[in-house]
């Protein structure tokens, strides 16, 4: 059981050691740049772009998520599935969190909001990593 507790804790630092080390600040601009490059591709027509605070996960020191709230009108169902399918496809760390749709005046084209949601691997605290490892004499 030692031996496999020490296994554990070596795979740990390993993986700590892979992850995608993105400050926060960074994470807000990377969301909105995907989510602009995303809308342009499949043609939807938006409002406006509203950024969210990045935030801790509950229960979860590994990472944190940042969000983006975008207003679109005038813009067609397929369009839309386009985007969402776009925006959340691969290893895309990318999920749609709400979803509000509802008919354009004209009732022809859609119009509503939707929340980005993008997870990332936080930063470790200062000194923290070097207290992972204590130094043998």
């Amino acid at each position: 059981k030692v031996a496999t507790l020490k296994s554990l804790k070596q795979k740990e630092e390993e993986l700590r050691g892979q992850g995608s080390d993105i400050p926060t600040a960074e994470a807000a601009i990377e969301l909105l740049k995907t989510a602009q490059r995303q809308v342009v591709r499949s043609g939807v027509l938006v409002q406006n772009y509203n950024p969210g605070s990045a935030r801790g996960l509950r229960n979860n020191d590994f990472f944190e998520e940042t969000t983006l709230g975008i207003t679109f009108n005038n813009t067609g169902d397929q369009e839309l599935l386009n985007f969402l399918v776009a925006i959340s496809g691969g290893t895309s760390p990318i999920r749609v969190r709400d979803l509000n749709l509802k008919p354009d005046p004209t009732g022809s084209r859609l119009m509503g909001n939707l929340t980005l949601v993008a997870s990332y691997q936080k930063s470790p605290p200062p000194g923290k990593a070097a207290a992972a490892t204590p130094k043998r004499p």
